[in-house]
């Protein structure tokens, strides 16, 4: 469970770094294009990883308490919080990078001098 989430977020930090190279491609060959509002959801999307990230450490931790504990059951719901916070915020990245990648392919970009 655990290698499964650190590989998803392992992904999500790859595409935000070619997204982010994709970003600074369309500055370098249209300085008239207005990206803040791409950059600012970027951002957004990798403070939730990064959150998702701490919640992964915390997660690890209760899953040490609960496999130390006499009371497993009782532990078990620290798990089980930890796991419903980490998806919330690699659902939210999700949705985040969607929507840059939406915006990315709506701008017109390439050569305009060719176009009929």
């Amino acid at each position: 469970m655990v290698v499964r989430i650190e590989a998803t977020i392992e992904r999500l930090e790859k595409l935000i770094t070619r997204i982010e190279t994709r970003i600074k491609t369309i500055k370098e060959k249209n300085e008239d294009i207005n990206l803040t509002e791409i950059e600012k959801t970027v951002t957004k999307a990798k403070a939730e990883l990064e959150k998702a990230k701490s919640d992964l450490a915390t997660l690890k931790l209760n899953l040490e308490t609960m496999l130390d504990s006499e009371k497993p059951k009782e532990e078990f719901e620290n798990v089980r919080e930890s796991l419903k916070n980490i998806k919330e915020h690699l659902k939210e990245v999700h949705k985040l990078l969607v929507q840059v990648i939406g915006d990315i392919k709506g701008l017109r970009v390439g050569d305009l001098n060719n176009e009929e």
